[in-house]
């Protein structure tokens, strides 16, 4: 019955959409009709290869049949250009890729620094303070639109998702520039942290009643200085639930390492704010989102409303550029010994997650299938085929006079994933699902430099670069 309602309901809603969004379909027209059926029907042969491809696909895999052997067979572990890394990071079961991305660049720092066989910062602590300042600006939403319509698809989006894992690189500079960082044992993983749905479906209802409460408020008359008072009340609660699932993260602490020789450091009182200053010490207001958006115009700063975590922090500012911009940023910092994140469309986009091959044609889906799938990257992007969801680090890249053939990735999938934690990405394959690098200003031309200082365009909350952020999460 449950699942009678479910399908009811979702039939009805894509209906209201239809009618609703655009023109009307005249009666009578467009519809199925048995001539319609009877000609599609008979378009469908059953040949030897249709029923080879039929019976196969009901035992296997569709990935392992459709695999191009070939493609793989190409590629190679060798790379002209490669830095030294310590150590694979796991996000597990949560949307945390661009935190781990942001950690993992300067972490690696803090390795050759300090001489030490590894070391992570606590992606736990950066996610506890992320959460609550995304709660904080959730409600101020609602305090100061306090009218807008249920139905109003801004609205919605923050409704779906108020207190979501995914994030940008924004997200990232934002909460560590306010917070500062702490290392992973000060503040380790629990299971929340690494299996973050059932946190997340409990905490996201909350802020729903929340979201409900405070309209309410508004509606019988409560000024906006009575309304962020009941929100303090409110951060309470979300706060105990974060501390009850996350630990308590310090405001100060004691720490001390051991190096590769087993020379032990004296024991130092940190704050979190001190420790990112020592270990990490770099502005992250210096550092660019160099985008790849194809359906936008090139050469112009974009930005994300509501792409910021927190009221004040800087939504996510891009600027819009070809690809060839992108990789030349990227191979000045890796030939300057400097790790970059980077953000790709990861949803099975020709990638082998068991090999951490990323290539064209890796998976022949048109021969098992006899259709075409012939999108590109604009397309893509328009028709919301694809959007970026994952953020990796790039740690190398293999030349050919002067050009890249492939690059070199660090994950955050564990080890298990890829090569010991690697993947290897072609050139092509960056060009049809890469969509940004971060990268030092210090690495772009001048002119690349003056885009940073123009006015952005913004763009809705709703816009398919949106996607990590709004929806699903990295």
């Amino acid at each position: 019955m449950k699942k009678l309602i479910i399908t009811l309901f979702i039939v009805f809603t894509v209906s209201s959409i239809i009618f609703a969004a655009g023109k009307a379909i005249p009666e009578n027209e467009g519809v199925i009709t048995p001539e319609m059926l009877a000609e599609i029907r008979n378009s469908f042969v059953w040949d030897g290869q249709s029923k080879a491809v039929y019976n196969a696909l009901l035992e296997n895999n569709l990935s392992d049949l459709a695999k191009n052997s070939r493609t793989a067979k190409k590629l190679d572990k060798f790379f002209s250009l490669e830095l030294e890394t310590k150590g694979i990071t796991d996000q597990k079961s949560s949307g945390r890729c661009w935190l781990f991305a942001t950690f993992n660049v300067f972490r690696q720092n803090v390795i050759k620094k300090y001489n030490l066989d590894g070391f992570e910062f606590s992606q736990n602590y950066a996610m506890f303070w992320d959460k609550f300042e995304k709660a904080n600006l959730f409600m101020e939403y609602v305090i100061m639109n306090p009218n807008i319509d249920w139905n109003d698809q801004e609205f919605i989006l923050l409704l779906k998702t108020p207190l979501p894992d995914g994030g940008f690189w924004s997200m990232s500079a934002n909460v560590i520039m306010k917070y500062g960082v702490v290392p992973q044992s000060v503040m380790p993983e629990s299971n929340s942290s690494s299996n973050t749905g059932k946190m997340n479906d409990l905490m996201e209802q909350k802020m729903r009643q929340f979201a409900y409460e405070l309209r309410e408020m508004a509606k019988a008359g409560k000024k906006v200085k009575a309304l962020r008072e009941a929100k303090v009340e409110m951060l309470k609660e979300i706060y105990r639930m974060l501390v009850l699932n996350l630990g308590m993260p310090p405001s100060t602490f004691e720490w001390r390492y051991t190096d590769k020789d087993g020379k032990i450091s004296e024991t130092k009182t940190y704050t979190p704010k001190s420790f990112y200053d020592e270990f990490i010490g770099v502005d992250l207001n210096e550092y660019v989102v160099l985008g790849n958006c194809p359906s936008q115009p090139y050469g112009k700063n974009y930005r994300i409303k509501l792409g910021r975590g927190q009221i004040e922090g800087t939504d996510w500012t891009f600027l819009n550029m070809e690809m060839s911009v992108l990789k030349e940023a990227a191979l000045k910092c890796l030939q300057d010994s400097t790790l970059l994140e980077f953000s790709v469309d990861m949803t099975g986009k020709q990638r082998n997650s068991k090999t951490g091959f990323m290539a064209m044609e890796l998976y022949d889906y048109e021969s098992v299938y006899g259709v075409k799938f012939p999108l590109n990257k604009t397309q893509m992007v328009l028709t919301r085929d694809s959007a970026p969801n994952h953020a990796m680090v790039l740690t190398g890249v293999d030349l050919k006079e002067g050009k890249p053939l492939k690059w070199k990735i660090e994950n955050s999938w564990g080890s298990d994933a890829g090569d010991d934690g690697f993947f290897i990405m072609t050139d092509e394959w960056f060009d049809n699902w890469g969509y940004s690098v971060v990268v030092n200003k210090k690495y772009l031309p001048p002119e690349v430099v003056e885009l940073t200082k123009t006015e952005p365009v913004m763009l809705p909350f709703w816009d398919p670069l949106a996607k990590a952020v709004s929806v699903e999460g990295y």
